[in-house]
């Protein structure tokens, strides 16, 4: 629910296998938060030194970013400590076009 709607969430995971299968693969760790058409991501980590620096950065507006461009018109916002993906800009077309269908039928255009 948080990541619907835009908040900052963090995955505590107890294994390797786990933090790889959340931090890249899990459809949930991904989605787009529709009122601003922003894709937002967890914070996935399975060090909990980790997650208490992870909440010291949001609650103090710390919170440390890489932009990775991958391949061309893909964009990937990561975030440093976990280098989880947190944003994804991408010029899809059938991406593009699922949102703004969406958008405009729940926005009532």
């Amino acid at each position: 629910m948080a990541l619907s709607l835009g908040k900052p969430v963090i995955f505590y995971c107890n294994s390797e296998k786990r933090q790889r299968f959340y931090r890249d693969v899990h459809p949930l760790s991904r989605l787009i938060e529709f009122d601003t058409g922003v894709a937002v991501g967890a914070m996935v980590t399975d060090d909990l030194n980790e997650v208490v620096e992870l909440l010291y950065r949001i609650f103090e507006n710390k919170m440390e970013y890489e932009l990775d461009q991958p391949k061309p018109s893909y964009l990937r916002l990561k975030e440093r400590l976990t280098e989880s993906v947190v944003r994804i800009q991408t010029s899809d077309v059938m991406l593009t076009e699922t949102f703004w269908n969406y958008y405009h039928a729940s926005s009532g255009q």
